[in-house]
């Protein structure tokens, strides 16, 4: 009994032994740079399955794009499902890895009975059997290897949609950011519209003491007054309202209270606009996503023509059954053997297998050429609207000079009673559309920066 288990488990054991492996992993497509690596609390949340639990911000008093940008990178949900998906193609590449190891398994059976007959008083039989089976694929034609490949081209496209997620993040980030920042300059421009409005409205009492002026110069400023007020109701709203956005794209609690900072100027885009669609064509994450697609598209086709050719494995049992009480018997045997699998046929699914594959590829190809033509229009347009912005921003500023030369105009012309309330009035208007313009132009010019960034692929 003793020498039957040794022959047994020396056969279980000896079955890894067989088996040379996967092969060593090609370099990949799209590997992850230090930015983008999986620091060991994610490992730790990855393994547990638990989402990240989003962190609010330290006590510091105010934040700078940087501060808010990395705090909505440790905290957003579509981050850590990108991790969580990488993690589970890895666990993919090392299901597929099972092929080049050997199959083994252990059975074991245990029957008793009992027979009586005429010329047989009766007895118990018990059975006993036990018995280990090996299998191990010899040579598929690639079929294990191009399947490995496949998985491991899968964690490629895991990587690069997980780029392109952080550059979202970053982006609505820094739109936020800046419309947080450009509706605070809004407050501000009505503010110094009150305060003009205010002036309008004492003056015009003075003339009306003096008997210059009718009353309806003071009903008029009354009524300018409360217009610029509500304006600038509206627009401390609106600050509130992009302060709950940013928040919102932070990943951080509602009620956290926050302040951020004015951002250094930014220096200007010197690059050529070909150079910048070469490059966004080249490392946007999408590019890499679908060229990822393609080579993983490509090893399924090479596997699924595999299955045209035959599968050489390796077989091998060991077993022993004993018969006690009535018939006293012991039987051991074992077997090892090689064999060849031809198919013949299958209900055309491997043909079936080998056009779907032969078309995905196809159409993947097709739409990374659609995707690069897409990628060098957007960076062209917001190349263009950057630029558009920028140029505007002199013209607006030198509109805001000449409004506040008109306004201090009809203000002197006023005091001095040759002038009409309304030309104060209409000064005033046009100052304070000056300012929102100029706003309203450095906003743009962010964003379409930010955009730029976006489609370059950076952050």
């Amino acid at each position: 009994m003793k020498q039957r288990l040794t022959i047994l488990l020396m056969l279980l054991y000896a079955g890894p032994a067989l088996a040379d492996g996967p092969p060593a992993p090609k370099s990949s497509l799209c590997p992850l740079s230090d930015t983008f690596k999986v620091t060991a609390e994610m490992k730790d949340q990855i393994a547990k399955g638990i989402p990240q639990l989003p962190k609010e911000p330290t006590s510091k008093t105010a934040f700078s794009l940087e501060d808010c940008i990395t705090i909505a990178l440790s905290n957003h949900q579509r981050l850590t499902s990108g991790y969580n998906s990488i993690a589970a193609s890895l666990a993919r590449v090392e299901a597929a890895q099972a092929p080049y190891y050997p199959e083994v398994s252990l059975n074991a059976e245990y029957n008793r009975s009992y027979t009586a007959t005429a010329s047989f008083r009766g007895g118990n039989t018990e059975f006993y059997k036990v018995y280990g089976t090996l299998s191990q694929t010899i040579y598929d034609f690639g079929r294990r290897g191009n399947s490995l490949d496949a998985a491991r081209s899968a964690v490629d496209i895991e990587k690069a949609a997980l780029a392109t997620t952080r550059t979202d993040v970053v982006y609505t980030v820094k739109e936020a950011y800046y419309q947080v920042l450009s509706s605070r300059e809004v407050v501000k421009a009505s503010e110094e519209a009150v305060t003009l409005a205010e002036a309008n409205l004492n003056q015009a009492k003075a003339h009306f003491e003096a008997g210059t002026k009718a009353r309806f110069d003071v009903t008029k400023a009354e009524v300018d007054m409360q217009d610029a007020k509500i304006s600038l109701v509206k627009s401390q709203y609106v600050v509130e309202g992009a302060m709950m956005t940013l928040k919102n794209r932070m990943f951080i609690p509602y009620g956290t209270a926050i302040d951020i900072n004015q951002p250094a100027p930014l220096s200007p885009y010197e690059e050529n606009v070909d150079k910048l669609v070469a490059e966004a064509v080249d490392k946007r994450p999408e590019s890499k996503e679908m060229e990822a697609k393609i080579k993983q598209t490509e090893f399924q086709l090479r596997s699924a023509k595999s299955d045209f050719f035959p599968t050489l494995g390796l077989n091998a049992n060991y077993g022993f059954q004993d018969y006690e009480r009535g018939l006293a018997d012991t039987n051991r045997n074992w077997n090892v053997g090689v064999a060849l699998r031809v198919p013949v046929f299958e209900g055309f699914i491997t043909k079936a297998k080998v056009s779907e594959n032969l078309a995905s590829l196809n159409n993947f190809r097709s739409q990374l050429v659609t995707l690069k033509q897409d990628i060098g229009l957007e960076v062209i347009k917001n190349f263009l609207a950057m630029k558009d912005a920028e140029a505007r921003l002199t013209i607006t500023s030198e509109k805001i000079r000449m409004a506040r030369e008109q306004l201090e105009i009809a203000q002197g012309r006023y005091e001095a009673g040759v002038g009409i309330l309304l030309e104060v009035t209409d000064a005033r208007v046009a100052l304070t559309t000056a300012r929102t313009e100029n706003i309203q132009t450095q906003n743009e010019y962010y964003i379409n920066r930010a955009k730029l960034d976006k489609s370059l692929g950076r952050e």
